[in-house]
């Protein structure tokens, strides 16, 4: 059944989405994304070493640095965000190069569904490979998000 096509109540969201086998449900919907592809590697947040990342929404900089790493070769990227809360974000997926410039590979502001997961995959436009993919996400002050970034080969 495709819950995001159904109007639900909080509590209803609750038990289905319960997580454990012994299926009590929780007060609050477990968030997690689906296990990484064969072919991808979960990459890690440049300053914490995460690989998923739940932020809260603050006045100012919202950017948040994934660490490519070198000495592999990866074909695209893959972006994903569940957010916690209905609402309009603005998100733009940055890939950054150790040339110092970046492309902008995917920026829209657009409703959001809470916990839906989000995907997008990216490729270079360029024959390089980006040492940073950076999630630049804006929205409602206190509003919550999970993100994570593959990169596949």
């Amino acid at each position: 059944m495709n819950i995001s096509k159904f109007c639900f109540s909080a509590a209803a969201v609750s038990v289905a989405l319960l997580a454990s086998s012994s299926q009590i449900a929780s007060s609050r919907p477990e968030i997690g994304f689906p296990a990484t592809p064969s072919n991808c590697r979960a990459l890690h947040e440049i300053s914490t070493g995460d690989t998923v990342l739940r932020k809260t929404i603050k006045f100012g900089d919202q950017n948040t640095d994934f660490a490519v790493p070198t000495g592999k070769s990866f074909r695209y990227y893959i972006a994903r965000m569940i957010p916690e809360n209905n609402a309009k974000y603005t998100v733009a997926v940055n890939l950054k190069y150790n040339t110092g410039n970046h492309a902008t590979v995917f920026s829209k502001t657009a409703y959001f569904n809470r916990v839906q997961l989000y995907k997008l995959q990216v490729q270079s436009p360029v024959a390089k490979q980006p040492y940073q993919v950076n999630f630049d996400i804006n929205g409602p002050v206190n509003n919550v998000y999970n993100i994570s970034v593959l990169a596949c080969h």
